[in-house]
Protein backbone atom coordinates (compact mmCIF):
# COMPACT_ATOMS: atom_id res chain seq x y z
CA UNK A 1 0.00 0.00 0.00
CA UNK A 2 1.36 3.45 -0.90
CA UNK A 3 2.59 5.96 1.68
CA UNK A 4 -0.25 8.44 1.15
CA UNK A 5 -2.93 5.82 1.79
CA UNK A 6 -1.08 4.67 4.94
CA UNK A 7 -0.95 8.22 6.29
CA UNK A 8 -4.65 8.79 5.60
CA UNK A 9 -5.62 5.52 7.32
CA UNK A 10 -3.41 6.48 10.26
CA UNK A 11 -5.11 9.86 10.53
CA UNK A 12 -8.57 8.34 10.22
CA UNK A 13 -7.83 6.05 13.17
CA UNK A 14 -5.70 8.20 15.46
CA UNK A 15 -6.87 11.79 14.87
CA UNK A 16 -10.14 12.70 16.58
CA UNK A 17 -12.13 15.38 14.82
CA UNK A 18 -15.31 16.52 16.59
CA UNK A 19 -18.00 16.95 13.98
CA UNK A 20 -21.48 18.40 14.34
CA UNK A 21 -24.63 17.05 12.71
CA UNK A 22 -25.20 16.72 9.67
CA UNK A 23 -13.95 28.37 -12.99
CA UNK A 24 -12.38 28.80 -15.03
CA UNK A 25 -10.35 31.06 -16.47
CA UNK A 26 -8.23 30.70 -19.57
CA UNK A 27 -5.21 31.20 -17.32
CA UNK A 28 -5.90 27.84 -15.67
CA UNK A 29 -5.42 25.96 -18.93
CA UNK A 30 -1.85 25.56 -20.11
CA UNK A 31 -2.48 26.13 -23.82
CA UNK A 32 0.40 25.96 -26.23
CA UNK A 33 1.10 29.63 -26.83
CA UNK A 34 2.59 29.03 -30.29
CA UNK A 35 -0.74 28.00 -31.84
CA UNK A 36 -3.17 30.05 -29.72
CA UNK A 37 -1.25 33.27 -29.14
CA UNK A 38 -3.67 35.57 -30.94
CA UNK A 39 -6.70 33.88 -29.36
CA UNK A 40 -5.19 34.36 -25.90
CA UNK A 41 -4.40 38.01 -26.53
CA UNK A 42 -7.95 38.72 -27.74
CA UNK A 43 -9.45 36.71 -24.87
CA UNK A 44 -7.58 38.62 -22.18
CA UNK A 45 -8.22 41.95 -23.89
CA UNK A 46 -11.99 41.27 -24.09
CA UNK A 47 -11.92 40.23 -20.42
CA UNK A 48 -10.67 43.71 -19.45
CA UNK A 49 -6.98 43.10 -18.75
CA UNK A 50 -4.51 45.89 -19.39
CA UNK A 51 -1.68 45.42 -21.91
CA UNK A 52 0.96 44.93 -19.20
CA UNK A 53 -1.25 42.36 -17.45
CA UNK A 54 -1.78 40.47 -20.71
CA UNK A 55 1.97 40.24 -21.25
CA UNK A 56 2.46 39.02 -17.66
CA UNK A 57 -0.25 36.34 -17.86
CA UNK A 58 1.01 35.07 -21.22
CA UNK A 59 4.49 34.63 -19.74
CA UNK A 60 3.43 33.17 -16.39
CA UNK A 61 0.60 30.87 -17.44
CA UNK A 62 1.35 29.98 -21.06
CA UNK A 63 5.14 30.35 -21.44
CA UNK A 64 4.58 32.91 -24.18
CA UNK A 65 7.13 35.72 -24.02
CA UNK A 66 6.25 38.71 -26.20
CA UNK A 67 6.65 42.46 -25.85
CA UNK A 68 4.06 45.10 -25.11
CA UNK A 69 4.56 46.57 -28.56
CA UNK A 70 3.85 43.21 -30.19
CA UNK A 71 0.61 42.83 -28.20
CA UNK A 72 -0.46 46.30 -29.31
CA UNK A 73 0.31 45.41 -32.95
CA UNK A 74 -1.80 42.24 -32.77
CA UNK A 75 -4.68 44.12 -31.17
CA UNK A 76 -4.55 46.76 -33.90
CA UNK A 77 -4.52 43.96 -36.46
CA UNK A 78 -7.79 42.59 -35.04
CA UNK A 79 -9.34 46.04 -34.61
CA UNK A 80 -9.44 45.79 -30.81
CA UNK A 81 -9.69 49.19 -29.12
CA UNK A 82 -10.88 50.29 -25.68
CA UNK A 83 -12.47 53.52 -26.83
CA UNK A 84 -13.15 52.68 -30.43
CA UNK A 85 -16.43 52.61 -32.24
CA UNK A 86 -19.14 50.67 -30.45
CA UNK A 87 -20.92 47.67 -31.91
CA UNK A 88 -24.27 48.38 -33.58
CA UNK A 89 -26.87 49.59 -31.09
CA UNK A 90 -29.31 46.92 -32.26
CA UNK A 91 -26.80 44.15 -31.39
CA UNK A 92 -26.08 45.69 -27.98
CA UNK A 93 -29.78 46.04 -27.20
CA UNK A 94 -30.53 42.47 -28.30
CA UNK A 95 -27.74 41.01 -26.12
CA UNK A 96 -28.71 43.24 -23.18
CA UNK A 97 -32.36 42.15 -23.31
CA UNK A 98 -31.31 38.51 -23.62
CA UNK A 99 -29.19 38.71 -20.46
CA UNK A 100 -31.89 40.68 -18.67
CA UNK A 101 -34.75 38.30 -19.47
CA UNK A 102 -33.28 34.82 -19.83
CA UNK A 103 -30.83 34.39 -16.98
CA UNK A 104 -29.14 35.97 -13.98
CA UNK A 105 -28.25 39.13 -15.92
CA UNK A 106 -30.91 41.05 -14.00
CA UNK A 107 -28.67 40.72 -10.90
CA UNK A 108 -25.66 42.44 -12.53
CA UNK A 109 -24.63 46.05 -12.15
CA UNK A 110 -23.52 48.08 -15.15
CA UNK A 111 -19.84 47.14 -14.72
CA UNK A 112 -20.56 43.40 -14.56
CA UNK A 113 -23.11 43.65 -17.38
CA UNK A 114 -20.56 45.46 -19.56
CA UNK A 115 -18.05 42.68 -18.93
CA UNK A 116 -20.62 40.02 -19.80
CA UNK A 117 -21.55 41.73 -23.05
CA UNK A 118 -17.87 41.98 -23.96
CA UNK A 119 -16.83 38.44 -23.01
CA UNK A 120 -19.95 36.37 -23.69
CA UNK A 121 -21.33 38.28 -26.69
CA UNK A 122 -18.03 39.72 -28.06
CA UNK A 123 -19.46 43.23 -28.32
CA UNK A 124 -17.55 46.50 -28.12
CA UNK A 125 -19.65 48.51 -25.68
CA UNK A 126 -19.00 51.34 -23.25
CA UNK A 127 -20.05 51.36 -19.61
CA UNK A 128 -22.00 54.58 -20.08
CA UNK A 129 -24.17 52.88 -22.71
CA UNK A 130 -24.93 49.92 -20.43
CA UNK A 131 -25.65 52.23 -17.48
CA UNK A 132 -28.13 54.19 -19.58
CA UNK A 133 -29.84 50.98 -20.77
CA UNK A 134 -30.19 49.73 -17.20
CA UNK A 135 -31.69 53.00 -15.97
CA UNK A 136 -34.23 52.91 -18.81
CA UNK A 137 -35.05 49.19 -19.00
CA UNK A 138 -34.39 47.96 -15.45
CA UNK A 139 -34.98 50.85 -12.98
CA UNK A 140 -36.12 48.49 -10.20
CA UNK A 141 -32.92 46.47 -10.43
CA UNK A 142 -30.83 49.65 -10.34
CA UNK A 143 -32.64 50.77 -7.20
CA UNK A 144 -32.14 47.39 -5.51
CA UNK A 145 -28.41 47.35 -6.25
CA UNK A 146 -27.83 50.82 -4.82
CA UNK A 147 -28.97 49.75 -1.33
CA UNK A 148 -26.27 49.51 1.33
CA UNK A 149 -24.98 46.34 2.95
CA UNK A 150 -23.59 45.49 6.39
CA UNK A 151 -20.02 46.48 7.15
CA UNK A 152 -17.92 43.40 7.87
CA UNK A 153 -14.75 42.88 9.90
CA UNK A 154 -11.33 43.31 8.32
CA UNK A 155 -9.93 40.08 6.89
CA UNK A 156 -6.22 39.42 6.36
CA UNK A 157 -4.33 36.78 4.40
CA UNK A 158 -0.64 36.71 3.46
CA UNK A 159 -0.78 35.46 -0.12
CA UNK A 160 -2.32 33.03 -2.65
CA UNK A 161 -2.87 29.51 -1.28
CA UNK A 162 -1.99 30.68 2.22
CA UNK A 163 -5.55 29.77 3.23
CA UNK A 164 -8.44 28.59 1.08
CA UNK A 165 -12.03 28.61 2.30
CA UNK A 166 -14.33 25.67 1.55
CA UNK A 167 -18.09 25.67 2.11
CA UNK A 168 -21.47 24.55 0.80
CA UNK A 169 -24.30 26.81 -0.35
CA UNK A 170 -27.77 25.57 0.62
CA UNK A 171 -30.17 28.27 -0.65
CA UNK A 172 -31.17 26.10 -3.62
CA UNK A 173 -31.37 22.86 -1.65
CA UNK A 174 -35.16 23.09 -1.13
CA UNK A 175 -35.48 22.74 -4.92
CA UNK A 176 -33.00 19.85 -5.28
CA UNK A 177 -29.73 21.68 -6.03
CA UNK A 178 -26.75 21.80 -3.67
CA UNK A 179 -23.77 24.03 -4.48
CA UNK A 180 -20.23 23.64 -3.21
CA UNK A 181 -17.34 26.05 -3.68
CA UNK A 182 -13.93 27.23 -2.56
CA UNK A 183 -12.22 30.63 -2.65
CA UNK A 184 -8.67 31.81 -2.09
CA UNK A 185 -8.45 34.11 0.92
CA UNK A 186 -5.85 36.52 -0.47
CA UNK A 187 -6.82 36.99 -4.12
CA UNK A 188 -10.55 36.22 -3.70
CA UNK A 189 -10.29 33.92 -6.73
CA UNK A 190 -13.02 31.26 -6.95
CA UNK A 191 -11.20 27.91 -7.09
CA UNK A 192 -14.22 25.71 -7.82
CA UNK A 193 -17.98 26.13 -7.93
CA UNK A 194 -20.16 23.10 -8.67
CA UNK A 195 -23.78 22.05 -8.34
CA UNK A 196 -25.15 18.57 -7.70
CA UNK A 197 -27.78 16.63 -5.74
CA UNK A 198 -25.80 16.94 -2.50
CA UNK A 199 -22.97 18.90 -0.93
CA UNK A 200 -22.90 16.70 2.20
CA UNK A 201 -21.30 13.61 0.67
CA UNK A 202 -17.65 13.58 1.86
CA UNK A 203 -16.57 11.45 -1.12
CA UNK A 204 -17.85 14.05 -3.61
CA UNK A 205 -16.22 16.92 -1.71
CA UNK A 206 -12.99 14.92 -1.59
CA UNK A 207 -13.12 14.53 -5.38
CA UNK A 208 -13.44 18.30 -5.86
CA UNK A 209 -10.51 18.91 -3.53
CA UNK A 210 -8.28 16.33 -5.24
CA UNK A 211 -9.03 17.81 -8.67
CA UNK A 212 -7.95 21.19 -7.35
CA UNK A 213 -4.63 20.05 -5.87
CA UNK A 214 -3.84 18.00 -9.00
CA UNK A 215 -4.45 21.09 -11.13
CA UNK A 216 -2.32 23.13 -8.71
CA UNK A 217 0.30 20.36 -8.49
CA UNK A 218 0.74 21.40 -4.87
CA UNK A 219 -1.27 21.73 -1.67
CA UNK A 220 -2.44 24.95 0.04
CA UNK A 221 -0.84 25.93 3.32
CA UNK A 222 -4.16 25.91 5.23
CA UNK A 223 -7.68 24.76 4.38
CA UNK A 224 -10.55 26.37 6.32
CA UNK A 225 -13.97 24.68 6.65
CA UNK A 226 -16.76 24.10 9.14
CA UNK A 227 -17.25 20.92 11.18
CA UNK A 228 -19.66 19.22 8.80
CA UNK A 229 -19.30 15.53 8.06
CA UNK A 230 -18.70 16.37 4.40
CA UNK A 231 -15.26 17.75 5.33
CA UNK A 232 -14.02 14.67 7.18
CA UNK A 233 -12.11 13.10 4.26
CA UNK A 234 -10.55 16.27 2.88
CA UNK A 235 -9.35 17.09 6.41
CA UNK A 236 -7.45 13.80 6.54
CA UNK A 237 -6.09 14.21 3.01
CA UNK A 238 -4.91 17.77 3.66
CA UNK A 239 -3.15 16.67 6.85
CA UNK A 240 -1.67 13.63 5.08
CA UNK A 241 -0.27 15.71 2.23
CA UNK A 242 1.25 18.13 4.77
CA UNK A 243 2.48 15.38 7.10
CA UNK A 244 6.14 15.57 6.04
CA UNK A 245 6.39 19.39 6.09
CA UNK A 246 8.06 21.24 8.95
CA UNK A 247 6.47 24.70 8.93
CA UNK A 248 4.29 26.15 11.69
CA UNK A 249 1.08 24.97 10.00
CA UNK A 250 2.10 21.43 9.06
CA UNK A 251 0.22 18.24 9.95
CA UNK A 252 -2.99 18.75 11.99
CA UNK A 253 -2.63 22.54 11.96
CA UNK A 254 -2.94 22.63 8.15
CA UNK A 255 -6.71 22.09 8.36
CA UNK A 256 -8.66 24.68 10.33
CA UNK A 257 -12.14 23.94 11.65
CA UNK A 258 -14.59 26.58 12.81
CA UNK A 259 -18.16 27.73 12.74
CA UNK A 260 -19.65 28.32 9.31
CA UNK A 261 -20.57 31.90 10.27
CA UNK A 262 -16.88 32.59 11.01
CA UNK A 263 -15.73 31.39 7.59
CA UNK A 264 -15.99 34.99 6.50
CA UNK A 265 -14.31 35.05 3.11
CA UNK A 266 -16.57 32.51 1.38
CA UNK A 267 -19.65 33.40 3.42
CA UNK A 268 -19.28 36.97 2.19
CA UNK A 269 -18.86 35.76 -1.37
CA UNK A 270 -22.08 33.74 -1.19
CA UNK A 271 -23.92 37.05 -0.92
CA UNK A 272 -22.14 38.18 -4.10
CA UNK A 273 -23.17 34.95 -5.81
CA UNK A 274 -26.80 35.52 -4.86
CA UNK A 275 -26.75 38.98 -6.44
CA UNK A 276 -24.90 37.72 -9.53
CA UNK A 277 -26.61 34.40 -10.15
CA UNK A 278 -28.55 32.34 -7.61
CA UNK A 279 -31.11 35.01 -6.74
CA UNK A 280 -32.56 34.54 -10.22
CA UNK A 281 -32.75 30.75 -9.85
CA UNK A 282 -34.35 30.96 -6.40
CA UNK A 283 -37.09 33.21 -7.78
CA UNK A 284 -37.53 30.96 -10.84
CA UNK A 285 -38.04 27.80 -8.76
CA UNK A 286 -40.28 29.64 -6.28
CA UNK A 287 -42.48 30.84 -9.14
CA UNK A 288 -42.76 27.30 -10.53
CA UNK A 289 -43.71 26.03 -7.07
CA UNK A 290 -46.25 28.80 -6.45
CA UNK A 291 -47.82 28.27 -9.88
CA UNK A 292 -48.38 24.59 -9.05
CA UNK A 293 -45.98 23.39 -11.74
CA UNK A 294 -43.39 22.01 -9.31
CA UNK A 295 -43.89 20.26 -5.98
CA UNK A 296 -40.56 20.19 -4.18
CA UNK A 297 -41.90 17.69 -1.62
CA UNK A 298 -42.21 15.07 -4.38
CA UNK A 299 -38.85 13.32 -4.82
CA UNK A 300 -39.76 12.26 -8.38
CA UNK A 301 -40.38 15.86 -9.43
CA UNK A 302 -37.15 16.92 -7.74
CA UNK A 303 -35.19 14.36 -9.78
CA UNK A 304 -36.88 15.52 -13.00
CA UNK A 305 -36.01 19.11 -12.07
CA UNK A 306 -32.36 18.11 -11.65
CA UNK A 307 -32.31 16.43 -15.05
CA UNK A 308 -33.81 19.47 -16.78
CA UNK A 309 -31.96 22.32 -15.03
CA UNK A 310 -28.62 21.00 -13.68
CA UNK A 311 -26.68 21.67 -16.87
CA UNK A 312 -28.04 25.22 -17.27
CA UNK A 313 -27.41 26.03 -13.62
CA UNK A 314 -23.82 24.74 -13.79
CA UNK A 315 -23.17 26.81 -16.92
CA UNK A 316 -24.48 29.90 -15.14
CA UNK A 317 -22.28 29.17 -12.11
CA UNK A 318 -19.23 28.73 -14.38
CA UNK A 319 -20.02 32.02 -16.07
CA UNK A 320 -20.41 33.83 -12.75
CA UNK A 321 -17.16 32.40 -11.35
CA UNK A 322 -15.27 33.29 -14.53
CA UNK A 323 -16.58 36.85 -14.54
CA UNK A 324 -15.81 37.28 -10.84
CA UNK A 325 -12.23 36.04 -11.33
CA UNK A 326 -11.74 38.49 -14.19
CA UNK A 327 -13.38 41.57 -12.66
CA UNK A 328 -11.35 44.31 -10.99
CA UNK A 329 -11.77 44.70 -7.23
CA UNK A 330 -11.59 48.36 -6.32
CA UNK A 331 -9.53 49.67 -3.42
CA UNK A 332 -11.47 49.81 -0.16
CA UNK A 333 -10.65 51.62 3.01
CA UNK A 334 -9.58 49.35 5.93
CA UNK A 335 -8.98 46.47 3.52
CA UNK A 336 -5.57 44.80 3.83
CA UNK A 337 -5.93 42.50 0.79
CA UNK A 338 -4.84 44.20 -2.44
CA UNK A 339 -7.14 45.67 -5.04
CA UNK A 340 -7.00 44.29 -8.57
CA UNK A 341 -8.18 41.36 -10.70
CA UNK A 342 -8.42 38.09 -8.68
CA UNK A 343 -6.76 36.07 -11.46
CA UNK A 344 -3.88 38.54 -11.65
CA UNK A 345 -3.43 38.62 -7.87
CA UNK A 346 -3.51 34.82 -7.71
CA UNK A 347 -1.06 34.11 -10.54
CA UNK A 348 1.29 37.07 -10.03
CA UNK A 349 1.36 37.82 -6.28
CA UNK A 350 4.86 39.33 -6.50
CA UNK A 351 3.35 42.37 -8.21
CA UNK A 352 1.34 42.98 -5.04
CA UNK A 353 4.20 42.44 -2.60
CA UNK A 354 3.40 38.84 -1.73
CA UNK A 355 4.26 35.29 -2.82
CA UNK A 356 2.52 31.99 -3.50
CA UNK A 357 2.26 29.89 -0.31
CA UNK A 358 1.44 26.58 -1.96
CA UNK A 359 3.44 23.64 -0.59
CA UNK A 360 4.89 20.85 -2.78
CA UNK A 361 4.24 17.20 -1.99
CA UNK A 362 6.28 14.17 -3.02
CA UNK A 363 3.45 11.71 -3.60
CA UNK A 364 3.24 10.20 -7.08
CA UNK A 365 0.32 10.29 -9.50
CA UNK A 366 -0.26 6.59 -8.85
CA UNK A 367 -0.63 7.24 -5.13
CA UNK A 368 -3.04 10.12 -5.74
CA UNK A 369 -5.04 7.92 -8.14
CA UNK A 370 -5.24 5.18 -5.52
CA UNK A 371 -6.63 7.68 -3.02
CA UNK A 372 -9.14 8.92 -5.62
CA UNK A 373 -10.39 5.39 -6.26
CA UNK A 374 -10.63 4.67 -2.55
CA UNK A 375 -12.17 7.89 -1.21
CA UNK A 376 -13.80 9.80 -4.10
CA UNK A 377 -17.10 9.74 -6.00
CA UNK A 378 -18.36 11.71 -8.99
CA UNK A 379 -21.64 13.55 -9.31
CA UNK A 380 -24.29 11.41 -11.05
CA UNK A 381 -24.58 11.78 -14.79
CA UNK A 382 -27.13 14.42 -15.86
CA UNK A 383 -27.43 15.42 -12.18
CA UNK A 384 -30.27 13.03 -11.36
CA UNK A 385 -30.76 9.56 -9.88
CA UNK A 386 -29.80 6.51 -11.91
CA UNK A 387 -33.35 5.15 -12.06
CA UNK A 388 -34.49 8.31 -13.86
CA UNK A 389 -31.52 8.15 -16.24
CA UNK A 390 -32.33 4.52 -17.15
CA UNK A 391 -36.02 5.37 -17.58
CA UNK A 392 -35.25 8.31 -19.88
CA UNK A 393 -32.78 6.25 -21.91
CA UNK A 394 -35.53 3.72 -22.60
CA UNK A 395 -38.05 6.49 -23.26
CA UNK A 396 -35.84 8.60 -25.54
CA UNK A 397 -33.75 5.83 -27.05
CA UNK A 398 -30.53 6.94 -25.36
CA UNK A 399 -29.25 10.21 -23.92
CA UNK A 400 -25.83 10.46 -25.57
CA UNK A 401 -27.15 12.29 -28.62
CA UNK A 402 -30.19 13.85 -26.94
CA UNK A 403 -30.31 17.64 -27.26
CA UNK A 404 -30.51 19.00 -23.71
CA UNK A 405 -32.34 22.30 -23.04
CA UNK A 406 -30.38 25.40 -24.02
CA UNK A 407 -32.36 27.94 -21.97
CA UNK A 408 -34.74 28.06 -19.03
CA UNK A 409 -37.84 28.13 -21.23
CA UNK A 410 -36.93 24.85 -22.95
CA UNK A 411 -36.02 23.31 -19.56
CA UNK A 412 -39.36 24.37 -18.10
CA UNK A 413 -41.29 22.83 -21.00
CA UNK A 414 -39.23 19.63 -20.78
CA UNK A 415 -39.91 19.39 -17.04
CA UNK A 416 -43.67 19.69 -17.53
CA UNK A 417 -43.65 17.11 -20.34
CA UNK A 418 -41.57 14.56 -18.40
CA UNK A 419 -43.65 15.05 -15.26
CA UNK A 420 -46.83 14.35 -17.18
CA UNK A 421 -45.35 11.22 -18.82
CA UNK A 422 -44.06 9.77 -15.55
CA UNK A 423 -47.25 10.55 -13.64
Amino acid sequence: MHRLSLVIIFLSVHITIILGPEPYTAAEYRIDGTDFRDELICHYFDAGYQIVEIVALLAICHNVFISIRHVKRRLRHFGKRRRGDQSPVADILEAFLYELNSGSGECLGYRSMTRRLRTSHHLNVQRSTVRLLQHVLDPVGVENRTSRRFRRRIYTSRGPNYIIHVDGYDKLKPYGFAIHGAIDGFSRKVLWLTVGPSNNNPRIICNLFLKFICRLNAVPLIVRADRGTENSIIANIQVALRWYHNDAFSRERSFMFGRSTSNQRIECWWSQLRRMCTGFWINLFKDMRDEGIFDNSDIIQVEIMRFCFSRLLQEDLDKSAREWNQHRIRHQRNMECPAGIPDMIYFAPEVYGSRDYKMPFDFTEEEIQEVREEYCSEYPQHGCARWLTHFLEDLLGGLDNYQMPTDIHEARRLFMALKEIIE
